[in-house]
């Protein structure tokens, strides 16, 4: 991979709002990034984690959804056992 193809890898410089998908799969909403950290938080609310900004990816549309519909379905599976 060439050093041009390796800049477009990434090019985003994340910030507050966007969302991203972390190496392990998890999708999440930026809410900061200090010294080469994300910190995320799941687009529906929950614990916030950290990853390293270099492990980021742009979430596709698809990603983003399948992350609300999972979601979604704890919400309700949590409600039936109540």
């Amino acid at each position: 991979m060439s050093g041009d193809e390796m800049a477009c890898e990434h090019p985003q410089q994340w910030e507050a709002g966007d969302v991203a998908m972390d190496a392990e799969g998890h999708v999440g909403r930026v809410m900061d990034v200090r010294v080469g950290t994300a910190f995320l938080r799941p687009l529906n609310g929950g614990v916030e984690w950290s990853a390293p900004v270099e492990e980021l990816e742009p979430a596709a549309q698809s990603d983003a959804l399948s992350a609300a519909v999972d979601a979604a379905n704890t919400r309700t599976r949590e409600r039936g056992r109540l």
